[in-house]
């Protein structure tokens, strides 16, 4: 059988262009995984689902992906339950980052989002304690939180199935099949050594993508940074909302009613995406406990807090930290979506209906498919976000 399309990579970007292709009429669609579903960067997820990005684009990309999940995923997927959990999402600025995130507020309010522009004072009685130093403003998105990516990913993926979508789950794509001269990609090849035709092959492999597309001269340019988050254990203190520290450098979520988890806005680069595989830590390393205990800072709660849980995973970081999405413009049937640089979970309802309408229809409704087409590496474009950190884009 020849595919219309193979999706490589079942994580929330791969399930969700495997969702919309099938709910868009296609029929012969096959999604790969070499592990299992949503088993990758997927599983180490902070989750969390905000609208706040400095780029209009990928704003867009946002807003869609934010109320889809809010609105309308157990709908259109037929899942059981949401896998959305609103808690609220704040920024807090100081005075040389204010004009940026009104700037954010006020679009996002103009798209019919609620983001309210609080004194800091005023955040910490009316939402949540918090320490006021160096902060001038924060803005505050009530209808934001966090997503749990099993029940996105699984959910996706039976939606899909039961529209036709076959999966197979376990097996390694080692390359891809080109036709003579090397210009056209038109299937790709398993460990298994079966070759799998398609019309299109899509690419969601994430940080592992470039193991595969350097064998063929069709690197991306990515780099890949490592995210380590910890969990900290706070008895009898209340959990706040999801927080970007923009001064101190850190973000911040609920885990639970009583404990926080607590990542960097600065994740660390690594060489390459040889061998990068999530993973947890059997004891929080004192390292990693010292550098993420400077939320204590901002949070009365974790100052006697206690560290139960730390995690990894890795991003795959573009140049401009904007998501890699489009057909290849070196070799016809391949089409990326990857380079997420962070944001993909938050942004994957949006991506897999990008992705689906370029490759029914040739080019996205959703967004100006500009500034994330491929090739704008090699043509000297690329427009990054004008938040200092990437990751908040």
């Amino acid at each position: 059988m020849r595919f219309e399309a193979v999706v490589v990579g079942a994580g929330s970007t791969g399930t969700s262009i495997a969702f919309h292709l099938m709910s868009k009429g296609a029929k012969r669609v096959l999604l790969i995984d070499k592990s299992c579903l949503g088993c990758g960067q997927t599983s180490v997820s902070s989750a969390i689902i905000r609208t706040q990005y400095s780029h209009p684009e990928t704003r867009k990309m946002a807003v869609w992906s934010w109320r889809f999940i809010r609105e309308k995923f157990v709908g259109e997927t037929e899942c059981p339950h949401s896998p959305f959990y609103e808690i609220g999402v704040a920024y807090g600025a100081s005075r040389e980052q204010e004009s940026e995130v009104r700037q954010v507020a006020s679009a996002l309010v103009e798209m019919g989002v609620e983001v309210k522009l609080m004194n800091p004072q005023e955040f910490a009685e009316a939402v949540h304690p918090i320490n006021t130093e160096g902060l001038s403003l924060v803005s505050w998105e009530p209808h934001g939180g966090f997503g749990d990516p099993h029940t996105l990913v699984s959910c996706f993926a039976e939606a899909a199935r039961r529209r036709g979508l076959r999966i197979k789950q376990g097996v390694r794509v080692v390359g891809l099949d080109m036709e003579p001269g090397g210009d056209v990609v038109r299937g790709v090849r398993l460990e298994t050594g079966e070759t799998v035709s398609a019309e299109v092959v899509i690419n969601a492999m994430n940080v592992w993508c470039n193991t595969v597309l350097s064998r063929y001269g069709l690197d991306l340019p990515l780099v890949v940074a490592k995210e380590e988050v910890v969990v900290f254990s706070h008895p009898g203190h209340r959990a706040g909302p999801v927080w970007a520290d923009l001064v101190l450098g850190f973000y911040s979520r609920r885990e639970s009613s009583e404990s926080t988890l607590v990542g960097s806005l600065e994740p660390a680069q690594v060489a390459s995406g040889e061998g990068v595989e999530p993973g947890f830590y059997t004891k929080p390393p004192a390292r990693l406990v010292f550098e993420r205990g400077v939320a204590a800072n901002r949070f009365p709660e974790l100052r006697e807090s206690t560290p139960k849980a730390a995690w990894y995973g890795y991003y795959d970081v573009s140049p401009d930290w904007q998501p890699i999405l489009g057909p290849d413009h070196r070799a016809e049937g391949l089409v990326h979506a990857v380079g997420l640089s962070g944001h993909g979970f938050k942004l994957s309802p949006a991506i897999g209906d990008v992705v689906s309408d370029i490759v029914l229809r040739g080019e996205p409704r959703l967004v100006d498919p500009e500034p994330f087409r491929p090739s704008r590496f090699w043509e000297g474009r690329g427009e990054r976000g004008r938040f200092k950190y990437g990751i908040l884009g």
